[in-house]
């Protein structure tokens, strides 16, 4: 199964609901590129040749245009949304808040008001599901926000998630190493 089916959108700036029935992450798609022989790259996609499948997963979803769950190849991070902590004088004063980014498979710094993951599903028409966790949890009904490929670029710029450099390309990257492990794994469960 190389080419899971992808979610049918609605135009980017609405929201839809869906139920995510179950997901499969890094670490059991990692272990099936293992078994099945692959070279396994590194967390920073740029640093070690072989299949980068950090942050990628397969998210199954219940949704309104579906009778049946749909498997998506899709990409996650486990991130830190940080809160602007300057004061509304300060923003019209014109300070600026500063982040860093936080490098990939790096623990949060400092305290946090709520880890969780942010999801990114692929949808047919070249726009993507954003979805995001309940702090850690994520099965049960979710709303998700449907973007494009430029609000994407738009948010991971802002470094407001704190997530470490990832660009647009490295997400695709990431989807594409998810459906090819998938189908290694679906292989192998049969």
């Amino acid at each position: 199964m190389s080419n899971l089916p992808t979610f049918d959108s609605t135009r980017s700036g609405e929201t839809v609901q869906i139920t995510v029935v179950g997901i499969v992450g890094d670490c059991l798609l990692s272990a099936a590129a293992w078994v099945h022989g692959l070279e396994l790259g590194s967390i920073d996609p740029h640093t070690k040749p072989g299949i980068h499948l950090y942050d990628s997963c397969i998210v199954t979803i219940n949704s309104p245009v579906s009778t049946v769950p749909i498997s998506v190849p899709s990409v996650r991070a486990l991130c830190c949304p940080s809160v602007p902590s300057i004061s509304t004088d300060q923003a019209e004063a014109g300070v600026s808040v500063v982040r860093q980014y936080v490098p990939r498979g790096t623990g949060q710094l400092g305290p946090a008001p709520k880890v969780l993951f942010y999801y990114w599903i692929p949808c047919a028409d070249g726009t993507w599901l954003q979805v995001c966790s309940d702090h850690k949890k994520m099965l049960g009904k979710r709303q998700a926000s449907v973007i494009s490929d430029g609000d994407l670029v738009a948010l991971l710029a802002t470094r407001q998630l704190n997530i470490g450099e990832w660009s647009l390309e490295d997400m695709k990257k990431s989807v594409q190493a998810s459906a090819t492990t998938a189908s290694i794994l679906f292989n192998l469960m049969t």
